[in-house]
């Protein structure tokens, strides 16, 4: 039967959880070439350390082939409540005493579950459990492209090393999973991505010393990557949080490691130079962020000629995209063939193609990091929002034109939305029409080119509706005005003569004969990460206790003159708009500020 093959599936990869276990216990290089000898060595080198990226956002949401959660109690601790969301999640606990309360427990509750026969428990590291992603109604297994959900609880050891231990493990565990299940990391990736929530915040004993706790997981993770050679994304859900391990990595010299690594010297000066002059116009609020096609790759979306590759597949007659004719095209009369040829219009089928793609990549997540509040973008996703939502709030910034608002933040959408098919613009009639439509916008697009720096991320500079808008600016700003800066992942010389004196460029690389796009495209997140770093830490959150330990000395004397301001503010005093103001800037230090009363 259908259960039966998935239950002998699930038996097979059981060995990779024991190798895992093998790889945990065994020591450093050697434990890892066993993993090699074992399950081959057709996945991504591990010949260099992997990176981690420090990130604003939602776990669930990230882009990655398996992320992991951590759970205080132990499995025979847990009430049914938890063990049935976990069924219906097909979550799998180790040890035979937890095997056999749950079995018990699908006896007693398999009514109310979509399964024809009990679980068997596969994981083979003690206190890890593996879960995978599946709706609510029932136990499904995941689909090839969805990351994997692990679980681990360190059982009765508490302490600090039992949490590094644990971090370490299910990052173990999770790799050689990905690396056996599956021929190449998801979405594009070069490597393996793992991602992690903050951990230890919610365990009791630790919340006081989140900061050394930290610094200590830091350690367990340097070791693994280095290992290994795989990606990990630290997800941040608060702003505190976020500001403050921003602040401990940008301390620790070992985390500068992998920022630089297969980067020339004399690129690596320049790089920093341009990350420190953006972080100072971040930290003034002069920075807008124009984001293109290219933040998008990494959540797996198509870029634009595959994008038009698979339009041309579905209209009919199919069009054969090998033909050179074809190929000789440019992309506005290749998006009016389609349409001429489609029932359906190309903003539709857009929107089709695009809604089963849910997940950020980094470089989504890192543009809320950025300090920010205006984004420009020519994508037709909803993942930058997605990724804003999780840092900016749900409510809290406007998308222009579909969902104005008052809020100083926002998103302009120039190129439409698939939410609203008919406002996507392909088609060289799109871009006709586009100033009788969406003239307002290319104005605000305009003004921030004049009044703001603008940071163009993932865009090719090749855009006609942005030319014309650029163009205006250029007539209107004095000689040699410098409005922006492009990132590039590898040089481009004429390009940047023909922008001379009005954009900066940052380039990853010198241009090659045989680029290799994901190496650099890797090597920007990294880049971007960086500059993140440099940001976030200039607001360390010095009002909040549980970071102590890795406060300064000046900042531990802030802090505690602060409090002491704080503790004699009179109610009365509480109640001005004046505090209320001033209790705005404190709240960026805490998460903890006094309440205003006005």
């Amino acid at each position: 039967s259908s259960a039966r093959s998935r239950v002998a599936s699930l038996v097979a990869v059981g060995a990779l959880h024991a190798m895992a276990n093998d790889a945990c216990a065994g020591s450093g290089k050697a434990a890892v070439a066993q993993l090699k000898a074992r399950q081959g060595s057709d996945s991504p080198s591990t010949s260099d350390a992997g990176h981690t990226f420090i990130v604003l956002g939602s776990l669930p949401s990230c882009a990655c082939d398996a992320f992991c959660t951590f759970a205080r109690e132990k499995p025979e601790d847990l009430t049914w409540r938890f063990y049935h969301q976990w069924l219906n999640a097909a979550v799998f606990w180790s040890g035979s005493s937890h095997k056999d309360l749950w079995n018990r427990l699908y006896e007693e509750h398999k009514g109310a579950l979509s399964l024809d026969e009990a679980i068997p428990n596969i994981s083979s590291v003690d206190g890890v459990g593996v879960t995978n992603n599946c709706p609510s109604d029932g136990l499904k297994w995941p689909e090839t492209n969805s990351p994997c959900q692990f679980s681990v609880t360190t059982g009765d050891d508490r302490s600090v090393d039992g949490l590094c231990r644990g971090v370490a493990e299910g990052l173990k565990l999770m790799y050689a999973h990905c690396k056996a299940s599956r021929p190449a990391p998801l979405f594009k990736a070069k490597r393996y991505t793992l991602a992690l929530p903050v951990v230890g915040g919610n365990t009791p004993g630790f919340r006081e010393q989140m900061g050394g706790i930290l610094s200590a997981v830091f350690d367990a993770i340097d070791e693994v990557i280095a290992e290994l050679g795989c990606d990990v994304v630290f997800c941040c859900w608060s702003k505190v949080d976020y500001n403050m391990v921003q602040s401990l990595r940008s301390r620790r010299a070992s985390s500068f490691s992998t920022f630089w690594a297969g980067v020339k010297s004399d690129t690596v000066e320049l790089l920093k130079q341009e990350a420190e002059r953006l972080a100072h116009l971040a930290a003034d609020g002069r920075l807008v962020v124009f984001a293109g096609a290219g933040i998008s790759i990494g959540a797996g979306l198509p870029s634009w000629n595959e994008l038009l590759g698979v339009l041309a597949s579905n209209v009919s007659p199919p069009i054969n995209t090998s033909d050179p004719e074809w190929q000789r095209l440019d992309v506005l009369t290749k998006a009016d063939i389609l349409a001429k040829r489609s029932h359906k219009s190309l903003g539709e089928q857009i929107a089709e193609i695009f809604k089963d793609y849910r997940r950020c990549s980094v470089m989504h997540q890192l543009m809320s990091g950025l300090n920010c509040n205006e984004f420009v973008t020519t994508n037709y996703d909803v993942l930058l929002e997605t990724a804003l939502t999780n840092h900016l709030g749900a409510v809290s910034f406007s998308v222009l034109p579909s969902k104005p608002s008052t809020s100083p933040k926002w998103v302009l959408k120039m190129h439409g939305c698939v939410t609203e098919p008919s406002s996507v613009v392909l088609t060289r009639q799109d871009y006709i029409r586009y100033n009788d439509r969406a003239a307002a916008l290319g104005g605000i697009v305009q003004a921030k080119l004049m009044t703001n720096h603008m940071l163009f991320v993932g865009f090719s500079l090749t855009d006609d509706n942005f030319f014309r808008i650029a163009d205006t600016v250029r007539k209107s700003l004095p000689r040699g005005t410098v409005f922006g800066t492009n990132l590039m992942l590898e040089e481009a010389k004429l390009q940047q003569e023909l922008w001379e004196g009005q954009l900066q460029f940052v380039n990853m690389s010198e241009k090659t004969e045989s680029p290799d796009w994901g190496a650099l495209g890797r090597q920007l997140a990294i880049w971007m990460d960086y500059l993140c770093m440099l940001i976030g830490s200039q607001c360390c959150p010095i009002l909040d206790r549980r970071f102590d330990a890795v406060k300064t000395p000046g900042q531990v004397q802030l802090a505690k003159s602060l409090e002491s301001f704080l503790t004699d503010v009179s109610v009365e005093a509480r109640a001005t708009k004046e505090f209320d103001m001033l209790n705005a800037v404190i709240q960026r230090f805490s998460t903890n500020a006094l309440e205003g009363g006005s």
